[in-house]
């Protein structure tokens, strides 16, 4: 079954390349001497591991295109266009999601820490006031990458295959509208 060896082999590359760049970037921020940099190592392994991810399950969408509708809702066609444009949002998407929590956190709890530095020494405040940074940010980010993009793409005519534009003038059609995908 194509699927799952594709989810298989999506799952094996999001992941190496996620501990890869970790390890990779944690011995740069080592070298660097630079321990703030080091909280921000999260945030690139997994915008990197959700890129390479979404290129790699929907990599086929690139040869075959996605399907695009006229204003009834009725199929014109397949298009790479609209592929395209569905998988660079959905890649925006995934890159802006995990900000709020590994680069927002972060920063919050190191102003936490130089205003307040007891609690580096302290886990009874620091571990619950950690925690509830991450939910605070994760409820504040997830809406919001999800929103960047509305679920139902858009695209002019003159923006399509040309084959396409011919079945979508003939309708009628200045638009097409395609589903992005999450």
């Amino acid at each position: 079954d194509d699927s799952w060896q594709d989810a298989g082999l999506s799952f094996a590359v999001a992941t190496t390349s996620a501990v890869g760049v970790s390890v990779g970037m944690d011995r740069v921020v080592q070298q660097l001497k630079a321990p703030v940099a080091r909280r921000f190592v999260p945030f690139v392994a997994v915008a990197s591991a959700n890129l390479l991810n979404i290129s790699m399950m929907r990599r086929r969408e690139l040869e075959d295109g996605i399907a695009v509708v006229d204003d009834a809702g009725e199929a014109i066609g397949r298009s790479v266009v609209a592929a395209k444009k569905a998988i660079t949002e959905t890649a925006i998407s995934r890159v802006v999601l995990p900000i709020p929590i590994l680069v927002l956190s972060p920063l919050i709890m190191l102003g936490f820490e130089r205003a307040f530095p007891s609690l580096l020494s302290r886990p009874k405040i620091r571990i619950p006031l950690q925690a509830s940074i991450v939910t605070s940010t994760f409820l504040l980010g997830l809406p919001l990458s999800l929103a960047l993009f509305r679920d139902r793409g858009v695209l002019p005519t003159d923006a399509i295959e040309p084959q396409l534009r011919a079945a979508a003038d003939a309708r009628g059609c200045e638009t097409v509208y395609f589903n992005k995908g999450l």
